[in-house]
């Protein structure tokens, strides 16, 4: 197999969560990478799960929503992210 077609390795997929911050970039749901790496024992088997399914249809799984960030301007002179107002907007299942 190559490269780009062999399936992702335990290693290929923790690797990155670990060079994450732990406490940045928290979900709507308030789930952080530290959550993430703190439970991953008993979270891993599902990830790989995932990922595999993921790789193997080439799709996500029935269920997965889509989210998207909208940001609004607070302010008319826009120099910082604080500027903004951030809203989750749910998008159509995958």
């Amino acid at each position: 197999m190559g490269v780009l077609t062999k399936p992702f390795s335990v290693d290929e997929v923790k690797a990155p969560v670990w060079d994450c911050d732990s406490f940045k970039s928290l979900g709507p749901d308030g789930i952080n990478f530290g959550f993430i790496k703190n439970f991953w024992h008993e979270m891993k088997d599902d990830i790989m799960r995932f990922i595999s399914e993921f790789h193997r249809n080439d799709k996500f799984s029935k269920g997965i929503n889509s989210m998207f960030i909208a940001l609004i301007p607070k302010v008319d002179s826009l120099q910082i992210l604080n500027d903004f107002s951030t809203h989750f907007v749910r998008g159509m299942p995958l």
